[in-house]
Parts: C-alpha cells; sequence; structure tokens
C-alpha cells in the first residue's frame, strides 16, 4: 500500500506500508513525484491516481522523479 499528498501542484508519495509489495520491491520511495501511470499524465488529483492504478492491468509503468533523501557525494 502506498499513500499520496499534494505538494506544490505534484503528486507525491507521502508514505509506503512497511512489508507491503512496495515496501519489499525497494523502487519507490517517499518523496517520489508520480508524474505518468502507463504513459497517461497522472495530473494532480489524488483520487483519479488511485483510480488510475486500480483500472490497471497486467504490468503498470511509472515515470516517477526520485526523491534524493541523501545528499548527493561530493565530486572526487
Amino acid at each position: 500500500g502506498v499513500t499520496f499528498r499534494m505538494d506544490k501542484g505534484d503528486l507525491v508519495i507521502a508514505r509506503i506500508l512497511h512489508g507491503g509489495l512496495i515496501d519489499r520491491q525497494g523502487l519507490l520511495h517517499v518523496g517520489d513525484v508520480i508524474k505518468e501511470v502507463n504513459g497517461k499524465d497522472v495530473g494532480n488529483n489524488p483520487t483519479e491516481l488511485q483510480e488510475m492504478l486500480k483500472e490497471c492491468s497486467g504490468g503498470i509503468t511509472l515515470k516517477i522523479l526520485p526523491s534524493y533523501r541523501d545528499a548527493p557525494a561530493p565530486p572526487q
């Protein structure tokens, strides 16, 4: 399970259920911005995004902007 929130007009992952499939896969993280589901723009409505995900059958392809929780490594 995953929940979303609005942040500056973007749909952002607010919480990921610990031990759930998404948590175990480790591909999505709190703070990631969801931009597309299967090539369709998600807009800025969390309810619409949830409906889009429910209607998907088979594989789901997400376009995300990752959050960077850790500071990037300094150049060497």
